[in-house]
Order: structure tokens, then sequence, then C-alpha cells
């Protein structure tokens, strides 16, 4: 098999700048980040998603899929937030030009000063936080998703 070589170059305004990276064989996502995050000023945002399929991801993937509520990955397995629905989230801002460079998602029985209990409404919370690092040109685009800056930056997960 022959090694193809990938040449990025990867310009963020506001941000560091890598101007070419070397990369054997294929490269995806969780690799390219790898590579970029060491090199780039970034924050931590957060948000507590709600229910009834009420989040922007849920909404787009549930148009991409015919809206099979049934489809949609459920949001534990064992206990712990499913790989599938992170993915998800990640693709969604990926795709909203927003630069993941982490992803971590944690239950609010994780996370001190969380609820215990939560409503049943579709406006309230889902019961889980999603935490994600993104460069600095980035923050004021994801804050416009309804992320803050996160309030929890000692538990924050690599």
């Amino acid at each position: 098999m022959k090694e193809a070589v990938l040449i990025l170059t990867l310009f963020l305004t506001g941000c560091a700048q890598l101007d070419y990276v070397y990369i054997n064989e294929t490269i995806n996502q969780t690799d390219f980040t790898k590579v970029i995050k060491k090199d780039i000023d970034s924050t931590w945002v957060e948000k507590d998603p709600i229910q009834c399929f009420g989040n922007l991801w849920e909404i787009d993937w549930l148009k991409t899929h015919n809206y099979s509520y049934s489809a949609y990955p459920e949001k534990y397995i064992d206990n712990k937030i499913n790989k599938e629905l992170v993915d998800i989230i990640r693709d969604y801002y990926m795709a909203k030009g927003i630069v993941v460079l982490d992803l971590n998602v944690l239950g609010f029985g994780e996370i001190e000063g969380k609820p215990d209990e939560l409503c049943l409404a579709c406006n309230c919370a889902d019961g889980y936080t999603i935490f994600i690092k993104i460069p600095n040109s980035n923050v004021t685009k994801i804050i416009d998703e309804d992320f803050k800056i996160s309030e929890y930056p000692d538990i924050i997960l690599s």
C-alpha cells in the first residue's frame, strides 16, 4: 500500500497558525485535533441540553434521518454517555464551522452543584452537560448557539 502524505494548511482567525502539517496515511477528525490542539489558544464552553429532541444537533440529525425518532441513539449505555451521541454533537458543530478540539459529556451526578432531580417538561435539562474545547476565535460563534464559558474548569476532562 502506498503511503500518502497529506499537507494541511490551517488558518484560524485570532488563533495560532500552523503552516504545514505532514501526516502519513489518511486523517480523521480525532487525529487532526490531536495535531492542532496543543498549538491553539482555547476555551472550554458548556451547555445543559434540554429534553424532547429540542437540541439543535438532535433536530439536525432527525432531518437527515427522515425524522426517525426511534433510530436516534440512546443517550446512555451502561450508565455512560453513548459515544454515538458524542459523535453526533461533534459532527454538528464541526459542520457549523466550529472547530471542536475536545468534547466531553458528564451526567449531572458527576458535577457538583447540578440538580439530582429533573423536571419532565421539554424545556428542562436532560441530566447531562456537554463540555467543548474550542479555539478562542470560535467562542462568539458557539455562544450564539446557547453555550457559555465553562464554570467547571477543574473537572475537565481530556
